[in-house]
């Protein structure tokens, strides 16, 4: 009976896990928001002014990529992290 019930407590913790990775909502991020979240996700901080990452930034991650940008990808529709990290270190 007791390896029944830890079995059933951990089919359910695990089910809940997967389904919580499965349901990253995509969102739109435009304009500062979008300069905010990508420090996020690329540097790991949260951008306060910006002036300390500018030459970087634009050096380095928001150089433009061919085809479509990071603004086409998650302003004008709505993108997951996972697209917004593919564009750290570019």
């Amino acid at each position: 009976m007791m390896k029944t019930a830890v079995m059933f407590i951990l089919v359910v913790v695990i089910s809940l896990t997967y389904s919580s990775e499965e349901q990253e909502v995509a969102r739109t991020y435009c304009g500062r928001h979008l300069a905010n979240i990508l420090a996020y996700v690329c540097f790991g901080v949260e951008k306060r002014g910006g002036a300390q990452y500018a030459p970087y930034w634009q050096e380095t991650y928001l150089r433009s990529r061919k085809e479509p940008g990071v603004v086409d990808e998650c302003c004008f529709r709505p993108c997951k992290l996972e697209v917004l990290k593919s564009y750290c270190g570019v």
